[in-house]
């Protein structure tokens, strides 16, 4: 990775510049005083960091919308949201300004920028990757990891910031070499695979499937989640004035917790029939950025759902996931398949990932050779 430039989302550290987590002010109560752990695997590989990227504030939203910052605009179509929270790494790299980038994902904040911008966002089993040093480290959903052009490039990214370390087995052999795939089965669950926005997204990913499988409980699942980020980035002191988050109880925590076991167990049982479970990334391709939105931001939950309507479930059950383009609508704008593995799986995701991918360069591209 030596002379590659990458850029660092802006709830992660890179020293010495602050880490404002997309506000106005959390820089000032959070004092950077080195890297980050990826970004320290990074700097040692010879990246080179060129920047901090605008994210949605706090990472608590779906469209990247950002009044304090400017909302990002994709690449592929500039009146449109590139999704969030990632929405800086993503539009960064769809517009080939870099190759790769670093994001963090806690609710689907890495894979629907990336489904949106028609690039490659990998989620990794929860514990693989090092929050240390990022603004959401503690909690039991988010994890950091890369943002990239191509799977070869998530591949290499990946391998660096994972590091090596004998007193980490998760880190010893991080590194998945790309090979002929075996035998594998995909599953599907038709009732959620085709709950989107738009059947042109569906029948988009309808490609490479053959088994069906049912996984139960999806609105139960939904909202455990909910209650489990709320919860801890309050826990944070992280006020987001968010009447929701604060009515949450301790007895809600709780009883997510065991909710999340009990769908666990659903999975695994999947899990026993398939190796890799596919679904769409968003429900819908990116929306319109509506011109009010810009200055004041915008809450628009119905639009929440359809982008996150399959995000949440590797959240919830620390499962590997990524998010690869494989078309677009009849608007050109991209659409990206989603691809979640049992746990410790990325390679058998990558590898995949790899054999599956298409690749279109958006409207807005700079090549910088």
């Amino acid at each position: 990775l030596d002379g590659i430039f990458i850029p660092i989302k802006d709830d992660i550290d890179c020293y010495p510049h602050p880490t404002r987590g997309g506000t106005v002010w959390l820089h000032k109560v959070r004092e950077v005083k080195q890297d980050a752990v990826c970004v320290k695997r990074l700097r040692s590989c010879g990246v080179i960091l060129v920047g901090k990227a605008n994210m949605h504030e706090l990472g608590m939203g779906t469209t990247g919308n950002n009044p304090h910052h400017g909302t990002v605009r994709n690449p592929h179509s500039a009146q449109r949201y590139t999704g969030g929270s990632s929405s800086g790494p993503a539009a960064l790299v769809a517009s080939g300004l870099c190759p790769a980038a670093l994001g963090t994902d806690g609710g689907g904040s890495i894979r629907i920028p990336s489904a949106l911008c028609g690039v490659v966002g990998l989620k990794t089993t929860y514990g693989r990757t090092n929050m240390e040093g990022t603004s959401c480290e503690g909690g039991t959903v988010e994890v950091v990891a890369p943002i990239a052009a191509t799977i070869e490039d998530v591949m290499l990214v990946y391998a660096a910031m994972l590091g090596s370390s004998a007193r980490d087995v998760t880190t010893l052999k991080p590194f998945p070499m790309l090979a002929l795939l075996g035998s594998l089965k995909l599953g599907k669950y038709s009732n959620w695979f085709n709950d989107v926005y738009s059947n042109e997204v569906s029948n988009t990913c309808e490609r490479i499937l053959s088994l069906i499988i049912v996984l139960p409980e999806i609105e139960e699942m939904r909202a455990a989640h909910l209650v489990s980020i709320g919860s801890e980035k309050l826990s944070y002191d992280v006020r987001l004035n968010m009447a929701l988050f604060e009515s949450f109880s301790g007895a809600n925590y709780v009883a997510s917790q065991r909710l999340r076991r009990r769908i666990m167990y659903y999975y695994m049982e999947a899990f026993k029939k398939v190796d890799v479970i596919v679904t769409p990334t968003t429900g819908m391709t990116a929306p319109i950025i509506p011109e009010s939105a810009l200055k004041i931001g915008e809450t628009n939950l119905q639009m929440s759902g359809y982008l996150m309507r399959f995000i949440v479930a590797p959240n919830l059950l620390g499962l590997p996931a990524i998010s690869i383009p494989v078309g677009h609508d009849k608007d050109g704008l991209p659409i990206g398949l989603q691809l979640i593995g049992q746990p410790w799986a990325e390679a058998t995701l990558l590898r995949l990932a790899s054999a599956i991918e298409e690749l279109k360069r958006p409207v807005i591209f700079y090549d910088i050779l």
